[in-house]
């Protein structure tokens, strides 16, 4: 999909949905369920089968894997609750098992944000660093699909 309404605001760039239903009428309709923070929260938009706002998969997402090889002290450009996309660092990971590969990948993921670098202006006791950004309160869950990393 082109853009999803996050928050009351649109994320620009395509991101990666699932069609969950097809309405059949006299104006086809697709319901597509598009993942957000966490797996129990979810946007679902509902679109015209033939919207110029929706595209297969791997259309324009290629290369989409880099977000299941996420691990922690991974630097990312991430949307924060006050519509901004911000510099962010991941500080935890959840992992799961690929069930097509067998193989262990990044499900969810704990993002920070903030920025650790030399020149911070904010020093974090717990990780011996200083930063630039948000403190610990406001660190979040999310999972690797959400349109907001």
């Amino acid at each position: 999909m082109k853009s999803v309404n996050l928050q009351g605001k649109f994320v620009a760039g395509w991101a990666k949905g699932e069609v969950v239903e097809y309405n059949r009428g006299s104006q086809d309709s697709l319901v597509v369920r598009f993942p957000t923070v966490s797996k129990q929260e979810e946007v679902r938009k509902i679109f015209p089968r033939d919207s110029d706002q929706i595209a297969p998969f791997n259309t324009y997402t290629k290369d989409d894997g880099w977000r299941h090889q996420l691990k922690t002290g991974d630097n990312i450009d991430a949307f924060d609750t006050e519509h901004y996309w911000y510099r962010s660092t991941i500080i935890d990971v959840d992992t799961a098992i690929d069930e097509a590969t067998g193989q262990e990948v990044t499900a969810r993921v704990q993002i920070a944000f903030r920025h650790y670098q030399e020149e911070g202006s904010k020093f974090d006791e717990k990780e011996g660093k200083n930063y630039t950004g948000w403190d610990a309160r406001y660190d979040e869950w999310r999972t690797v699909e959400a349109p907001t990393i």
